[in-house]
């Protein structure tokens, strides 16, 4: 999804092998469904269905517009959900406005409201104990912090970026299964560690699997969201220190709408959890299970430039583990429990 905001819009032909959809069921087992599919045909130029390759008919917007609004925004079920914000008209789609805890148009929630939203979105994936433990401060506030940070950021300023202010974020929600039989090939090899140790450090007691938890949108990049420091200030710098604490461009005492990146890393650190951002040419990877240290500490040696992802907006994904009881994410991953990989 990110990767379309390279795209200037109207610049995409795309064929569906499917029929054109029609009814919200039917959406529900394409992947229009999703945030890419909704800012997929945003971008098209034209877009054809079924083996014949048949034009869209004028109903497949309102369409569309009619399964967003009866979903709420919040779209999926299974595998995965998103909830997804579609500027400008919808962003902030219903199922987030069900949990306004005070009155502000651009973000009325607290983190106790956004609690009871990502509860929902697990109930829809299946999980149960992920949200349970003493661990779901920490994960509610990385994910709140991330979540606000792309609020006020993720529509693009720059004149360069064909997205401009039409753009589209989510929240997204995936699961991955862990059996003693599963294949995770497609993964990285320090993304099946983190899976091996996951498993084994918890004993026995790991329920379906990890949940990833990613925001996205296709905006201009967290290194964008402040202004240089120095004229030679790099992209890297820049983003290492939108992580530091009391560095943000939000009001003083505009607590509600989040405290910034700072916060996010300090609750990554106190679950131990692995995270990961691709921001605009930026590419970073810390791994918290991994550490002693007793304060956060951004790695900026693993924070390297990634041209490929350039003018693609940002995704940060965060991985915990879903556990057959109320397990904490911290005991998992305390050093002394904490197996070797071999």
């Amino acid at each position: 999804m990110a990767k379309l905001a390279s795209h200037v819009k109207g610049e995409l032909e795309v064929q569906c092998s499917f029929a054109e959809p029609e009814t919200s069921n039917e959406f529900e087992t394409t992947l229009l469904s999703g945030a890419f599919g909704i800012s997929l045909i945003r971008h098209a130029k034209q877009i054809t269905f079924g083996p014949s390759h048949n034009p869209a008919s004028d109903k497949l917007g309102g369409n569309l517009a009619r399964f967003y609004r009866e979903r709420g925004g919040l779209l999926g079920m299974g595998q995965n959900c998103s909830l997804v914000c579609v500027d400008p008209g919808h962003s902030l789609p219903p199922k987030l406005r069900a949990y306004a805890r005070h009155e502000d148009r651009d973000f009325p929630l607290d983190r106790s409201g956004f609690h009871q939203l990502l509860s929902s979105m697990a109930q829809l994936l299946g999980f149960h104990y992920f949200l349970n433990s003493s661990t779901v401060s920490d994960l509610t506030s990385f994910v709140f912090e991330c979540f606000v940070n792309s609020q006020e950021h993720g529509q693009s300023t720059l004149s360069t970026n064909s997205v401009a202010r039409q753009g589209v974020r989510a929240l997204m929600m995936d699961k991955v299964v862990i059996k003693s039989t599963t294949k995770h090939n497609s993964l990285s090899e320090e993304m099946q560690k983190y899976i091996a140790r996951s498993s084994e450090a918890a004993g026995g007691k790991l329920g379906l699997g990890l949940v990833c938890m990613t925001v996205a949108d296709q905006g201009d990049g967290i290194q964008h969201t402040l202004p240089p420091d120095t004229p030679n200030e790099t992209p890297i710098q820049r983003f290492a220190r939108a992580f530091t604490a009391d560095v943000t461009r939000k009001p003083k005492g505009d607590i509600k709408r989040g405290r910034g990146l700072s916060n996010a890393l300090s609750a990554a650190h106190r679950m131990r959890a692995r995270i990961e951002i691709h921001s605009s040419g930026v590419h970073f990877v810390q791994d918290f299970s991994l550490e002693d240290s007793e304060y956060p500490q951004l790695d900026v040696a693993a924070i390297v430039e990634d041209p490929s992802t350039k003018g693609c907006g940002t995704v940060v994904s965060i991985w915990v583990p879903e556990f057959e009881s109320g397990l904490d994410q911290r005991e998992l991953f305390d050093r002394k429990n904490l197996l070797p990989v071999a």
